[in-house]
């Protein structure tokens, strides 16, 4: 048995794009370290074959600045009045982030007998922001974008929002085969559920999009398998290993991310009521988009990717 607990707490300096926000030799006059301050208890569980851990968490990460970029933004067409446009590859300052982490963590393995042996994972967190942020757009040029007809910062109502790009429930479940001492087969399920989009400084200007929340991607679950293969040589410390994978062995297809939070259903008076300024899709364009799995393809998504190989030898001496 072990049980374990860790306190911290530091104060982190910005990274050098917080510094110049703009790429620009105009120092940042709003600039402070960002803090962060973490509590983590945990037990482990020994034995000769059952072995399992599980602790829990909480951070608290204040003043965070975050650049996105690849954005692709609307904006009026200063040679067609009327018209509009659309600026690729624009990035986006945020700051004054503040964000919570807290949750749970398992895992265990369990050797049943010397040919199999079974191991899983489990994992749950409330990931979300505090409070609100300021954000800012610029061209790749880096000249400012205006957003919401503003290009000194715009507030983001990001309050209790949850945070993106991190799947906050995940589960696994595999098996190890080993018929002989030198060949060896697994195979994973992993769950993933809970994910939602990046933040996305056109998605959270009105307290109405702040209470609509990040957009939760579909659930999904792939299964791996691997074969392991080793070679001896005369000398008992030399031996080659032959490594085979198979990712995603059902070749689904699934959204591994989304950099907007355009939710589905809307009428028009609740989009316009949320999403709204120039920078947005219009309704119109919105209503008429279908959707993939609940979600509306208005959103710019990343599908994961399909069924993928790998294959590695190494040696050994």
């Amino acid at each position: 048995h072990n049980v374990f607990a860790n306190v911290g707490y530091y104060s982190k300096q910005p990274f050098l794009n917080a510094v110049y926000p703009n790429n620009k030799n105009y120092l940042n006059p709003n600039l402070t370290n960002e803090k962060i301050f973490g509590v983590e208890l945990g037990y482990g569980f020994r034995s000769k074959i059952f072995n399992a851990n599980v602790n829990v968490y909480r951070t608290s990460w204040k003043d965070r600045f975050q650049r996105s970029g690849s954005l692709s933004i609307t904006v009026p067409d200063p040679n067609n009045p009327g018209n509009n446009m659309i600026i690729n590859n624009a990035y986006a300052n945020i700051m004054g982030i503040t964000e919570v982490h807290q949750g749970l963590e398992a895992d265990a393995t369990a050797n049943i007998t010397k040919m199999i042996s079974l191991f899983g994972s489990f994992s749950i967190g409330d990931w979300y922001y505090k409070g609100n942020a300021t954000g800012n757009v610029f061209s790749e040029n880096n000249e400012p974008i205006p957003l919401n007809n503003s290009v000194n910062g715009t507030t983001l109502y990001l309050d209790k929002v949850k945070v993106g790009g991190f799947a906050q429930m995940t589960a696994a479940i595999g098996a190890t085969i080993k018929p002989v001492e030198w060949l060896s087969v697994d195979g994973t399920y992993r769950g993933v559920r809970k994910l939602y989009a990046n933040l996305n400084v056109l998605n959270f200007t009105t307290p109405e999009a702040g209470q609509a929340g990040a957009l939760e991607l579909p659930t999904f679950g792939l299964i791996d398998l691997g074969i392991t293969f080793k070679i001896k040589l005369r000398n008992p410390k030399q031996y080659f290993t032959v490594r085979g994978n198979v990712y995603n062995l059902f070749d689904k297809t699934y959204i591994a991310e989304s950099n907007t939070n355009y939710q589905n259903g809307l009428t028009k008076e609740q989009y316009e009521a949320t999403y709204k300024g120039s920078n947005v899709p219009k309704y119109e364009d919105y209503a008429n988009a279908g959707t993939w799995n609940g979600i509306n393809q208005v959103n710019q998504v990343w599908f994961g990717f399909g069924r993928t190989w790998s294959a590695t030898l190494s040696f050994n001496f």
